[in-house]
């Protein structure tokens, strides 16, 4: 499982679909999302974790408008993985750029900042090129295994 690996934004978009209607918040019908962009994770052999979000794009469609939430961010945190169970804390984001755009309003742009999460968990299956990762109560997602370093992106002051 060392190595770095992209998110397969059909598995993660079936899952934030499914959360949303099976926790009671169905979106409105006829609603859909779009994911595109990157969404990086690298694991080293000492416990280190590296998130990157490359021009990650989630667009919601509804009632003919869109809404487009654009993500450019970094997070380093630390995990643990026993071959069954994966393991993800004392996560530090850090976020670059992220911004909408709203039909009839523009563009909107939201300053550079950070926030700090205690992680998550899951149940994982890692494969030579990809990696499934189950957390209780939610559909699996898949990530596959790429060639690519990750690094914090500038900041302006």
């Amino acid at each position: 499982m060392l190595g770095t690996w992209d998110l397969d934004l059909d598995t993660f978009a079936a899952m934030i679909l499914d959360a949303g209607a099976s926790g009671g918040q169905a979106l409105p019908p006829g609603t859909s999302m779009e994911f595109r962009g990157n969404y990086y994770t690298s694991l080293d052999d000492k416990g280190a974790m590296k998130e990157q979000r490359d021009g990650l794009v989630i667009s919601m469609s509804t009632g003919g408008n869109t809404i487009d939430f654009t993500i450019d961010s970094y997070s380093e945190g630390k995990y643990t993985a026993d071959g069954e169970q994966l393991d993800v804390f004392e996560v530090f984001e850090l976020f670059a750029d992220v911004s909408t755009s709203v039909p009839g309003l523009g563009s909107f742009d939201f300053p550079q900042g950070s926030s700090f999460s205690d992680g998550g968990s899951g149940a994982y299956e890692c494969r030579t090129d990809d990696m499934t990762v189950t957390m209780e109560g939610f559909l699996p997602i898949r990530w596959d295994r790429v060639d690519k370093i990750l690094s914090p992106p500038p900041t302006t002051p």
